[in-house]
């Protein structure tokens, strides 16, 4: 079982799930700064600034310290930018339940 002891990296043959880090935020600024892609998802408004991207990464962090979730950074195996996240929230382990979701920029959907 997941005991967030440790960030997972984990890897496919095409893709490696990592920690998003802040040298990540102009790709953040990208990913959520896109009208095609906010408007498949709840975060309002939509990131319009370097800051605001650096203040998701933030929310990632501390979802994963208190133990409420994971958001991995989606990226090529022989390219480390990020293209997407993926993960899960609002894990709720008394019923075995979580939310799973994934977002890319658009030019990799």
């Amino acid at each position: 079982m997941f005991d967030y002891e440790y960030f997972p990296v984990l890897e496919t043959e095409r893709c490696r799930l990592r920690h998003i880090e802040d040298r990540d935020a102009d790709q953040i600024l990208a990913l959520y700064g896109s009208e095609e892609v906010m408007r498949y998802l709840i975060l309002e408004p939509p990131c319009d600034s370097r800051e605001c991207a650096l203040e998701e990464i933030r929310f990632f962090h501390r979802m994963f310290d208190e133990r409420k979730g994971v958001r991995w950074a989606i990226t090529l195996r022989d390219d480390d930018r990020l293209i997407g996240t993926v993960g899960f929230h609002f894990w709720l382990k008394e019923h075995h339940r979580c939310d799973l979701g994934y977002d890319l920029i658009p030019a990799y959907w």
